[in-house]
């Protein structure tokens, strides 16, 4: 099994002064797992952005209990305490998804299958229908809506919104 890099170990340490389990130096770009360490389990994923940035993502997906299936029952069957992240490789933003492909290929407890695309499960589209369906349907709820538009285009004349003059 490979081995992640002596690079993607510093990538993990933090600044000075800085905390926080799932700590990732922000611009780091490449392949990075979160593991369920009571059995290994991985997610594999990459960005050619900012890894750091992805993986709170995750978390506020998890959290939130809108992640992929798999993932989030093993996440809602557990506590944070038993989750780290591990940047698995440091590499340039045009290999990200070959480089993820690799790594998904050394590992066999994985709980995700795909690499870079989101696929969105039955359950999943059902809570986004439902979400939608309850958007629309509240007058004070649209009309809270349409109030924060207008105090932010107030606050930054630069901001349009779809157009609409006030």
């Amino acid at each position: 099994m490979a081995r992640p890099s002596k690079d993607s170990e510093l990538a993990l340490k933090p600044l000075q002064g800085t905390v926080g389990r799932f700590y990732v130096r922000p611009g780091v770009v490449g392949v990075y797992a979160l593991v369920y360490i009571p059995n290994g389990a991985l997610y594999v994923g990459s960005t050619r952005r900012c890894i750091a940035n992805r993986i709170g993502h995750h978390l506020h997906l998890l959290r939130k209990g809108l992640h992929t299936e798999i993932f989030q029952a093993e996440w809602d069957s557990s506590v944070e305490e038993d989750w780290e992240v591990r940047i698995l490789e440091i590499c340039e933003p045009s290999m990200c998804r070959e480089r993820e492909k690799f790594w998904m290929s050394q590992h066999d407890l994985l709980m995700n299958t795909i690499v870079g695309r989101r696929v969105w499960t039955p359950e999943v589209k059902a809570k986004m229908r439902i979400a939608a369906l309850r958007v629309g349907s509240d007058p004070e709820e649209r009309e809270r809506r349409r109030q924060r538009a207008l105090l932010q285009h107030k606050n930054n004349p630069g901001f349009a919104h779809r157009g609409r003059k006030t």
